[in-house]
């Protein structure tokens, strides 16, 4: 009642507000009145991470700090406590016992837990969950990164073990979302990839309710138990510089989403390749990766995940899908498709580009397409009759020859009558009358769609590169003039069109002409 009578003179709040330069400063705000304190925390809702043992720069290099003081905490709001970051160092006997006094202390805030350890991060987090009981933690993140967290130095004492935590675990745990992210490691052996597969299946044992789980790892184990409310699932395969890829972790990854196909509604599949799975050409570029280890092993369910709405395969030459697989998505709304990730070479669309030719009903109910790594613009023609209800489009056109102009390009997507969005990354023209023309084309193209975004890319053989110089002479007063004669029409032809990855006269410069804002621009002689 005294909250909303308070509230109620908004002459008074505005005034505190307008301390409030950004949402974060109300982890330092502080009122004399307590009721105040409450109503400027339920105005203003910050995304406040708070770090127990915060990293610091130093002259020759980084460091841990010490533990925030347990007073210092107790004076944050309750509201500012919800997400807890800490680092699990191994070289420091002591990180243990102040973490979990001071998880402990203040459990029935913390609802985000994020944890960045290195080999020792098991044991760690099994002490946490057995001796803290935090009932309200519903989102935890694992980051195991042996290199990082070797480089905030505590001791110079030698790395020290953990004890097995002899505590068991009386209830389930409540996680809603695991994030278990291994970036880096210490002995890349059989005994340190088993370690890292216990602690996977450790929190997965524990966590019966899990809706979210996003797994980066080069080896994945085996995984019990049923997951009937998982909804989401991301995986991401990072093959190592000296380890051979682990083919056991596709064979189990194909188990796992045998397990959760009817509950699943969003699946994410992306990897990186490096080292020995890597081709170089005789000056040492990267041109292709060998996929032939990876042929058959992996598939969907062979009744398919009838449930699932959002998909992106971001390696279809490893996480292979066959035309039966696409035509059991029946509910597919968002649909993302990258054949090779970081690819340089020709010959990167070969399954994009048959999925494209395909005749499946079933697409009609996409709404949402990102296609990467076009090589043939003419498949940009199929877009409108494979999904006729597509309205957000995101394509990136890869193509050797920079004679594929943007119009072009777009004049191809012209028919799709449903579009609203489209985001293309493409080569620009090589004259900049050139692209003023194309300019001078969107003011009167496209007028039903809502924001267009153009990103320059395109590749020459070697490299991908992603910005267009447009230098004098080409830059003349006649064409500049043109320019701006145009910025008018552009600003009022729909909410946004936007281009980046150019320079005029060597300034970096990007374009955005958005309805009902003043024309931007980076190089300021443009407008």
């Amino acid at each position: 009642m005294a909250a909303a009578k308070a509230m109620s003179n908004v002459l008074i709040v505005q005034a505190i507000l307008q301390h409030v330069q950004d949402d974060a400063d109300v982890v330092q705000f502080r009122l004399v009145s307590p009721l105040w304190n409450e109503i400027i925390l339920s105005l203003v809702t910050p995304r406040v991470h708070v770090h127990l043992n915060r990293v610091v720069s130093l002259p020759d290099g980084v460091a841990l700090s010490p533990f925030i003081n347990p007073t210092k905490l107790a004076s944050f709001p309750p509201k500012l406590l919800k997400s807890v970051i800490f680092t699990a160092h191994p070289n420091d006997e002591t990180n243990l016992a102040q973490a979990q006094n001071l998880l402990v202390q203040f459990r029935a805030q913390i609802q985000h837990l994020s944890v960045l350890g290195g080999d020792n991060v098991g044991p760690f987090l099994h002490h946490i969950f057995a001796n803290c009981r935090l009932d309200q933690v519903k989102n935890l993140h694992v980051v195991m990164d042996h290199e990082k967290v070797h480089r905030y130095r505590r001791h110079r004492n030698p790395t020290l073990t953990i004890s097995q935590c002899e505590t068991e675990i009386s209830e389930k745990l409540d996680l809603r979302q695991i994030r278990y992210v291994v970036k880096s490691k210490c002995f890349r052996n059989l005994e340190h990839s088993q370690e890292q597969q216990k602690i996977l299946r450790f929190l997965l044992t524990m966590s019966p309710n899990l809706e979210y789980l996003q797994v980066k790892d080069d080896s994945l184990s085996s995984i019990l138990g049923n997951f009937n409310n998982l909804k989401t699932f991301k995986f991401h395969w990072d093959i190592g510089k000296i380890t051979r890829p682990e083919i056991t972790s596709l064979q189990n990854l194909n188990k796992f989403l045998e397990r959760v196909k009817f509950s699943l509604e969003r699946l994410k599949l992306t990897g990186d390749f490096t080292g020995s799975v890597v081709q170089y050409d005789i000056i040492g570029s990267r041109i292709w990766h060998d996929f032939l280890p990876f042929r058959d092993q992996f598939h969907l369910p062979r009744e398919g995940i009838p449930n699932l709405k959002w998909f992106q395969n971001g390696v279809m030459r490893t996480f292979k899908c066959g035309r039966t697989d696409f035509e059991k998505m029946g509910k597919l709304e968002h649909l993302e498709l990258y054949e090779v990730p970081k690819e340089l070479s020709a010959m990167t669309n070969i399954c994009v580009g048959t999925i494209l030719r395909w005749d499946i009903a079933c697409w009609g109910g996409i709404t949402t397409l990102k296609l990467g790594g076009i090589e043939d613009i003419k498949l940009l023609e199929c877009i409108g009759l494979r999904f006729p209800s597509v309205r957000r489009l995101d394509v990136n056109i890869r193509v050797w020859s920079e004679n594929v102009f943007l119009r072009t390009i777009f004049e191809k997507l012209a028919p799709i009558k449903t579009l609203t969005h489209i985001s293309v990354g493409a080569p620009f023209p090589t004259r900049f009358s050139k692209f003023v023309d194309f300019l001078e084309y969107l003011t009167t193209s496209f007028q039903n769609v809502t924001e267009i975004r153009v990103d320059r890319c395109t590749f020459d053989g070697f490299s991908l590169r992603y910005e267009r110089c447009y230098q004098p002479p080409e830059v003349d007063v006649r064409q500049m003039n043109r320019l701006r004669s145009l910025i008018p029409a552009l600003l009022k032809s729909r909410e946004l069109t936007e281009f980046t990855g150019m320079q005029i006269t060597h300034v970096p410069t990007g374009l955005s002409f958005r309805r009902g804002a003043p024309f931007q621009c980076e190089e300021q002689n443009v407008g």
